[in-house]
């Protein structure tokens, strides 16, 4: 299964085998980060690592979404992939294709986003809040949100 991206108004293909792998990328970096065991230094290029991918990937918000719906990944990951999904919304709205806003009205609602109350009830109530704010602050005023009546907060 393909997924299209459009990237500075370039379609980019990407399978979504490729989201995955790069999503278990992140999450191990995400992992690093907040392992006190690891040496300072390498918990350092992690965090640098997961900053430059939310700052300049064209799959930020397939990678969020996929993180997000990992049951078996730590709620740090998952937190992880929320926040990639909300930083699309809050600072790269205006240079997000039409085609991925839409991708994101279908995906965020969140009655279809499967295990993301494993988050946590108020992270979850949290960037719901936020994201629909941030939504509403960008324009875009028909965002689809059923708050969270199945996912069993």
């Amino acid at each position: 299964m393909n997924c299209v991206v459009v990237n500075q108004g370039v379609s980019i293909f990407i399978d979504m085998d490729d989201i995955a792998r790069i999503a278990e990328e992140l999450a191990h970096a995400v992992e690093l980060t907040m392992d006190p065991r690891v040496p300072q230094q390498q918990r350092m290029e992690a965090y640098t690592a997961c900053e430059r991918f939310k700052e300049t990937s064209p799959v930020c918000v397939q990678c969020g979404l996929y993180l997000t719906q990992q049951s078996n990944a730590s709620h740090f990951v998952r937190h992880f992939g929320l926040q990639l999904m909300e930083h699309c919304v809050k600072y790269r709205w205006n240079q997000i294709s039409q085609q991925e806003k839409l991708f994101i009205k279908v995906k965020f609602d969140c009655t279809r986003v499967t295990n993301i109350h494993k988050v946590g009830p108020f992270a979850v109530m949290w960037w719901v809040s936020t994201l629909t704010i941030q939504c509403l602050d960008c324009g875009y005023k028909h965002f689809p949100l059923i708050m969270l009546a199945e996912t069993a907060i």
